[in-house]
């Protein structure tokens, strides 16, 4: 058992979109899995074996385990087989918590978080959930109930239903992203930690901190009210 399960579509989706938080939650005693679709072999940069061994590395930054499935980059599409390998996850490690890419992205090929694989993995994550706690689903494993599933990857013009700060954790985050090393030396010609790091004062800012990772919830969050009474730092 572990206490969340973290889907990516592909290597470095977790880091870019909340690493950050998946750092902070390892430092502060949770047991944390990422499980990664694919091993991005239809990427612009790096092969197959170059990004399983980046993922490997961000995830030792992390301090989390890591397992791959064998979904294909630029393929991954929302099938019952598909579904089944996601529901066999989330039965043998019976997480609390499941985080997963925003799975309604609105919009274009020129948007990164928009990509099909991503939105197909929040669907698969999303279906999965559900499935995982019927006991008449044909599945090795015993059901399970996930309490709660996030998605991370906020589009754009969207506001979070809630932000996790890791300011006091940003170093370790900036060494995670950057054991992506075939990515972050080259997308959007270099300059992809400026765009990610904006992107986390953005949401950062949402709470009065310098960095943070939004997340959507499509559900009602039962809040304890001592949470309401914390102040902003």
């Amino acid at each position: 058992m572990v206490d969340i399960v973290a889907f990516g579509a592909h290597p470095d989706d977790l880091e870019f979109g909340m690493g950050g938080a998946l750092v902070r939650m390892v430092r502060e005693g949770l047991s944390v899995t990422e499980v990664v679709l694919t091993r991005g072999e239809g990427g612009t940069y790096g092969d197959p074996e170059t990004r399983a061994r980046e993922q490997q590395h961000a995830a030792d930054v992390i301090g989390c385990g890591l397992r791959f499935l064998d979904f294909r980059d630029g393929e991954v599409e929302v099938t019952k087989e598909g579904v089944m390998q996601i529901v066999n996850v989330i039965r043998e490690l019976r997480p609390q918590i499941c985080f997963a890419p925003f799975d309604r992205n609105p919009y274009t090929h020129r948007d990164g978080s928009a990509h099909p694989d991503h939105v197909a993995c929040g669907e698969l994550v999303k279906k999965a959930c559900r499935l995982a706690k019927f006991s008449k689903y044909r599945a090795p494993e015993p059901p399970h109930l996930v309490q709660n599933l996030f998605f991370y990857m906020v589009p754009k013009g969207f506001l979070p239903t809630f932000v996790i700060d890791f300011t006091d954790y940003y170093d370790d985050w900036v060494k995670a992203i950057s054991a992506h090393e075939s990515q972050i030396d080259n997308l959007r010609n270099g300059y992809l930690r400026s765009y990610l790091e904006a992107y986390k004062i953005l949401h950062g800012s949402c709470i009065d901190r310098k960095y943070g990772d939004g997340f959507y919830s499509a559900e009602p969050l039962d809040v304890n009210p001592r949470t309401l009474l914390t102040p902003h730092r």
